[in-house]
């Protein structure tokens, strides 16, 4: 992203931290979480999934590094997994697997879970193979759930599919956020998704590296819409450098998908509305 905008983003995450965001059930009395207090952190999340809802502060400019799951449902996650309508936001924090850490993803959204991350880096999670669905989605797995990413990055990541976000239905959206630099044994290191709706704005899905198809997008179901936002850079060893659709259904809208590593920057060519290879 340029750098104009991203200055102009994180000024805007920094105003919506100081504000508050309506519609988050305990927004008016949020908890702070100290720097590097992953277990308070922790301790947050579960509080607001117990509430239905809560607004957790992240320290400005702080990392949260996690050293051991704390759920294990579809696999290990690193946080409890999102059941309740949770806001997560910072200002240039980053939530991160700790080095040395047994792998694990750093967070699940259940079907009737909400999470909007605002100002946030997610990063170096491993979603190892064991468990049903335990090799999706390296940084965030969305089993149908809600999800929004504003002035946010999903960065290093990796798993089998989905190496930075696996998708599975519900609504995602990315406003001002960066899915860069993931890996993905098989298909999708940026995105992996199989239902539900994909919206990026002003985002990016680059520089991602896929073993199989879509090394920044790979689209199986649903539908997804991307503005202004560019699949530049990846790799994919399959099919779909940037975006690859296999079902359902892509918009590009003043979007620049370029620079990928593969036969076509999209595949199959003509499917991908915008695309122009």
């Amino acid at each position: 992203m340029r750098t104009g905008i991203r200055r102009g983003l994180w000024a805007a995450v920094l105003t919506a931290c100081l504000v508050g965001v309506p519609g988050t059930a305990q927004a008016e009395t949020p908890a702070w979480v100290p720097c590097g207090d992953t277990a308070a952190l922790v301790a947050a999340i579960e509080q607001a999934n117990d509430d239905g809802g809560g607004t957790i502060r992240l320290a400005p400019g702080c990392e949260y590094p996690l050293t051991a799951p704390a759920a294990t449902g579809h696999g290990p996650d690193g946080l409890p997994v999102i059941t309740g309508r949770v806001w997560i936001s910072g200002y240039r924090s980053t939530i991160a697997r700790a080095a040395g850490a047994p792998f694990f993803r750093i967070i699940e959204v259940a079907p009737v879970g909400d999470l909007t991350l605002t100002g946030v880096t997610i990063t170096r999670g491993v979603a190892p193979r064991g468990a049903p669905m335990s090799e999706l989605g390296g940084g965030i797995l969305n089993r149908g759930g809600g999800l929004s990413l504003i002035g946010s990055r999903v960065v290093g990541n990796t798993a089998h599919d989905g190496g930075g976000i696996f998708h599975d239905g519900g609504q995602a959206e990315l406003l001002g956020s960066e899915v860069t630099g993931n890996n993905a044994v098989a298909g999708g290191a940026g995105v992996y998704q199989v239902a539900g709706e994909l919206s990026a704005l002003r985002s990016a899905m680059d520089g991602n590296i896929a073993g199989g198809d879509g090394g920044g997008l790979n689209l199986y179901g649903g539908f997804a819409l991307l503005r202004e936002t560019s699949a530049v850079g990846n790799i994919a060893g399959g099919r779909g450098g940037g975006v690859r659709v296999g079902g359902g259904w892509v918009s590009l809208v003043d979007s620049r998908v370029a620079g990928n590593t593969n036969a076509s920057n999209c595949f199959p060519r003509g499917v991908v509305v915008g695309c122009t290879d």
